[in-house]
């Protein structure tokens, strides 16, 4: 491994061709202040280009001892030793990139899903807390409504039997309405998020909307888990709910079952 300091390096990297000196003591490419430090005789060097034609490194063999010295032929060697070292080089950096990225892109991918997540429980707990919550008091004023028109509360309305009867069909329709919403946004909120998730946990989760998908598509689903199965960290039981989920959705929506 030959350091920047060495000599014959930055003549090297300056004319990116290999580079042979067999007496390197006294070649006339090596500063004089430089010959006190050299450490060896001969010298092979052979630039490792990248895809860009850029020096990224070089492969160099270097002899302390007298030796006869290098010839073409192992600068030619040295060359080809070059070409296949440069061709793993950049391999395991485009590897690490590789590596690197789809690293990344799991942490990008597990935020978003956790983001995800998250908005779903605040929809859902919105839902709950206000819509949920409005359908209901408007449920009671229409029960209210309902009761007044069959015990003769507004006699004004009792003085046409039929203009009562259609009154109280309206009120009667809209409860139905009502009831109705209230099922359709308890039901969503609970495909959000469903509150056992966070409670009880996937066992006690799954269950629910599995029974519930089998009723709402009158599709048979059977769910089996084994009896080991305990609390598990929350990103996990969200992640294998949401999997369960869209796994019975597809199955509904595409599978002409």
């Amino acid at each position: 491994i030959f350091k920047p300091e060495d000599p014959l390096t930055q003549w090297f990297f300056l004319r990116r061709v290999p580079c042979l000196s067999n007496r390197v003591e006294e070649d006339p490419r090596v500063r004089a202040k430089q010959r006190g430090g050299i450490r060896f005789r001969t010298l092979l060097s052979s630039p490792i280009f990248d895809r860009n034609g850029e020096v990224m490194a070089f492969v160099g063999v270097a002899n302390e001892r007298e030796t006869r010295g290098f010839d073409d032929d192992h600068v030619a060697r040295s060359v080809m030793l070059a070409q296949m070292a440069a061709g793993a080089i950049q391999n395991a950096i485009t590897l690490r990139k590789f590596r690197y990225g789809g690293e990344k892109f799991r942490r990008l991918s597990s935020k978003v899903l956790n983001l995800q997540d998250e908005e779903r429980r605040r929809i859902a707990k919105l839902l709950h807390e206000t819509t949920a919550q409005d359908l209901l008091a408007a449920k009671m004023n229409l029960g209210k409504a309902s009761r007044d028109l069959r015990s003769d509360t507004w006699g004004d309305l009792t003085s046409d039997d039929e203009a009562t009867r259609d009154c109280q069909r309206l009120v009667e329709e809209s409860l139905g309405l009502v009831n109705g919403a209230m099922q359709g946004i308890r039901t969503l909120a609970y495909v959000l998020h469903p509150p056992l998730l966070d409670e009880s946990g996937l066992r006690c989760a799954l269950e629910w909307f599995v029974k519930g998908f089998a009723k709402r598509s009158e599709i048979t689903a059977e769910l089996q888990i084994g009896a080991d199965v305990g609390r598990l960290p929350r990103e996990m039981e969200n992640a294998m709910f949401r999997v369960v989920q869209e796994s019975l959705g597809n199955i509904h929506r595409h599978a002409e079952s």
